[in-house]
């Protein structure tokens, strides 16, 4: 548990928290730039204004946040469940085309024990047909292949992106709780 002795715009607060104090130090540089920059802008802003227009900002930032956090959730799903379907598709063409293989194997066998013309004609005319069915699923399955390995990428993008957000979500979180605090010099967490 980390706890450090603060001063902001005159006055000192003592700031308790599960993190350390490095952490909460930043926390309090960021507020403190937040809040800066606000008095910068107007300069007759009182401490109090300025501490609710700065609370204010910080709570926009935490609700763009999680907007963009749930965006990415939902991206995340979407890229998943496609993967799965895909994987489907891939077992479902690669059952197929075990099937194919098979009956040109019968078919060719046949063709072998075969010794009228006829017979070899329409033999050799359903293996022509095999064929081509067997390269239309060769190409339907390469294709499933590069999408699933560019569904695969995005995936791991999002992930990451989900990531990144989850931590800007945390992130936002504390600086309200400490802007919340430095408002109120009263209050103190707790984390007993």
């Amino acid at each position: 548990m980390g706890s450090v002795a603060v001063k902001i715009d005159g006055f000192e607060y003592n700031l308790k928290g599960t993190e350390d104090e490095e952490y909460l130090n930043e926390v309090v540089k960021y507020a403190e730039k937040k809040m800066d920059e606000l008095k910068a802008n107007n300069n007759k802003l009182s401490t109090a204004a300025a501490a609710m227009l700065t609370a204010i900002n910080l709570v926009d930032e935490i609700f763009k946040g999680n907007s963009d956090y749930n965006e990415l959730l939902k991206n995340f799903e979407t890229l998943k469940s496609s993967q799965e379907e895909l994987e489907k598709q891939i077992a479902d063409l690669k059952s197929e085309n075990k099937k194919l293989l098979e009956n040109e194997t019968n078919l060719l066998e046949q063709l072998n024990e075969s010794k009228d013309k006829e017979s070899y004609d329409k033999i050799k005319q359903e293996n022509d047909e095999l064929d081509k069915s067997y390269r239309e699923l060769e190409n339907n399955k390469n294709k499933i292949l590069s999408d699933n390995k560019q569904l695969r990428f995005d995936l791991k993008s999002t992930k990451y992106k989900l990531m990144d957000m989850q931590q800007k979500y945390f992130d936002a979180q504390i600086r309200l709780a400490k802007e919340m605090q430095s408002k109120n010099p009263l209050l103190k967490f707790n984390t007993d």
